[in-house]
């Protein structure tokens, strides 16, 4: 109901092209109104600026608006399958491993990065995707949680959570993260297990050495818990992310 309620306060019609912005005059402020997606739906960045910005919250909490707080925003974005920078994108990921094929564009001119997420789109060969996975356990699994499954008679380490919420469509746990290619279709099950925990001296172990440790020590990762993928989004009303699996 975001765009009802900000039109019912602001008396116009918002935008709808995403990345689209209006300035809008209210009560002696102007308010810029732009069209996003915000936790994987479609959504709206009002900016009335520091002079505004208290008058507007009061004036949108008079109407049904209320602060969600970080574990709701989590969780629906987990639902949606968008990717957050700093815990499911760094800069050692390409644009489509993450789904973000709506952040850049390929009839555009010269940008950086261009020659290669134009080349990834004519030939493919992306080596792992994000995905969504439904989780055996609803206690929460850190980031770096290897994904590991049997695979022509030998498990393999084929890859890794990134961002764990409770989902209440599922009615439990549900985590995005990145899976080899050959093993991205729904339903797609593994085991999860957790990273190496940090060394004595405060440095932290590599992720994947966890995974390759329990399985070189013997140990039998039907014991952890299953990680099953699921179709994107998971949640009603979520704008789909960008990509088929493969």
């Amino acid at each position: 109901a975001a765009r009802a309620l900000t039109e019912q306060v602001l008396g116009a019609s918002m935008p709808t092209t995403p990345h689209a912005w209006m300035h809008f005059p209210w009560r002696g402020f102007s308010v810029r109104a732009t069209a996003l997606q915000v936790a994987g739906s479609p959504g709206l960045r009002l900016d009335a600026g520091p002079e505004g910005a208290a008058a507007l919250w009061r004036a949108l909490q008079g109407v049904g608006v209320r602060p969600a707080g970080r574990a709701v925003y989590d969780i629906l974005r987990v639902e949606a399958g968008a990717a957050e920078f700093g815990a499911d994108i760094d800069d050692t990921l390409y644009p489509q491993e993450a789904r973000l094929e709506r952040a850049f564009a390929l009839d555009k001119g010269c940008y950086i990065g261009q020659e290669v997420v134009a080349k990834i789109d004519t030939y493919g060969g992306l080596n792992k995707r994000l995905v969504a996975l439904q989780l055996s356990t609803d206690e929460p699994l850190p980031r770096g949680t290897r994904l590991v499954r049997e695979d022509q008679g030998e498990w393999r380490d084929l890859g890794v959570l990134t961002s764990w919420a409770y989902s209440f469509v599922l009615d439990g746990g549900l985590a995005l993260g990145y899976v080899k290619r050959r093993h991205q279709k729904p339903g797609t099950q593994f085991r999860a297990l957790p990273p190496l925990t940090p060394k004595a001296d405060g440095a932290q172990s590599d992720a994947a050495a966890g995974a390759a440790s329990v399985l070189a020590g013997g140990s039998d990762p039907l014991r952890f818990p299953s990680a099953t993928i699921v179709a994107l989004p998971v949640r009603e009303g979520a704008v789909a992310p960008s990509g088929d699996f493969e």
